[in-house]
């Protein structure tokens, strides 16, 4: 039978291991208090610490809110490892359509607690058919698009108002 001191090390092992699969040096995590962390490495312990029992399903409510855009890389790089490494599904609530499209296989976009269009992660993004859909795309800034063709999507148009409408009747 194993003794709590050697269950200790055992679980401290493994707390290690997710620390480092995140991205992270364990040895500097665990020798600091948590002020003492970036905003994204406090983050890379949250989702660390919900892989030490080895979940089926990883639930991820905006993971990179709040943070600058080369934080968020570092943080969808270590989902994209964790989900490689352990083969965890991961549901991912985000309003971040770029970050969903970095790692997203199939996507449901939801409008007032409703769903209005889902399917694969490419026919959502290229083939959208609804309005809101359509607003989170273009909303997303593009480093090599060439902004004079892109099109600026309004959120008064006609069609979205009188979807706004039925939506709240």
């Amino acid at each position: 039978m194993e003794s709590i001191n050697q269950k200790k090390k055992k679980m401290a092992l493994v707390q290690e291991k997710k620390v480092e699969m995140c991205g992270l040096d364990w040895k500097r995590v665990v020798e600091s208090y948590p002020h003492e962390l970036s905003g994204g490495m406090r983050q890379r312990v949250v989702i660390a610490n919900s892989l030490i029992l080895d979940p089926n399903i990883l639930l991820l409510d905006e993971p990179t809110t709040a943070l600058d855009i080369i934080t968020q890389a570092f943080i969808v790089e270590a989902l994209r490892h964790v989900h490689k490494q352990l083969n965890v599904t991961m549901l991912l609530i985000s309003h971040d359509i770029g970050n969903i499209a970095k790692l997203a296989e199939d996507v449901i976009v939801m409008y007032a607690g409703n769903v209005v269009e889902s399917g694969m992660v490419e026919d959502i993004f290229y083939r959208s058919k609804h309005p809101y859909t359509r607003g989170l795309i273009n909303s997303t800034p593009s480093l090599t698009e060439d902004l004079s063709k892109k099109k600026i999507y309004s959120w008064g148009t006609t069609e979205f108002i009188e979807y706004a409408i039925r939506m709240s009747v």
